[in-house]
């Protein structure tokens, strides 16, 4: 995270948090309210993309928050369902796959998100007990804390989950990941939030 300002104490905390890692949150949902998951659903992880390595590594990670849970994972680099030449063909590959929801990710925007913090005035009482005289001629000290601006790199994330039985839709959600470290941490903040969302709402155990 980029700090604009030459105040020495704001520049530390900008390297502070931007050692911590991306963050993600669930900006919109929506979840299907008449769907009755399965106590034990097969899930097959789709991601698109260009990039074979990414999408293979994406589903790996994102994955892998499916199989700690002890949920039986598919994935969609394996069972060649990316790139497919039509929607018929991956369709039968879902279907054939013998999975129970089909996971389908993709990247759909990044910007750069500027925001300026406004400085804040606080005031301090002189130490000391010197009389009411002095402490009315000295009053408070006062301190400032400059404002500055920060801009961070924001990815977000278009997610939608499928019954494949009925191909119906029953839980989609866009996130968006800050400031992620590199390309695994950003998975990592993503897939926690999301896999997260899908317990809360019962639809995978």
């Amino acid at each position: 995270m980029k700090r604009l300002m030459t105040a020495s104490s704001v520049l530390l905390l900008g390297l502070v948090l931007a050692s911590c890692g991306g963050s993600t949150q669930l900006v919109e949902t929506w979840a299907e309210p008449t769907y009755k998951p399965k106590p034990a659903p097969k899930v097959m992880v789709v991601a698109l993309g260009e990039n074979e390595r990414r999408v293979k590594s994406f589903e790996d990670i994102f994955g892998g928050y499916f199989t700690a849970r002890k949920i039986e994972l598919l994935k969609g680099n394996e069972l060649h369902a990316t790139n497919v030449p039509d929607v018929e063909a991956f369709k039968k590959i879902v279907h054939d796959s013998g999975a129970d929801l089909c996971v389908i990710t993709k990247l759909v925007d990044i910007t750069d998100e500027t925001v300026y913090h406004p400085g804040t005035t606080s005031y301090v009482p002189v130490t000391g007990y010197y009389g009411m005289g002095y402490y009315y001629q000295s009053s408070y000290a006062m301190v400032n804390d400059p404002g500055y601006i920060s801009t961070s790199k924001v990815y977000k994330i278009e997610t939608n989950v499928y019954d494949v039985a009925t191909e119906k839709l029953v839980w989609s959600g866009l996130s968006k990941t800050t400031d992620p470290a590199d390309f695994e941490d950003g998975v990592n903040s993503f897939a926690a939030v999301v896999v997260g969302d899908l317990v809360t709402r019962k639809l995978v155990p």
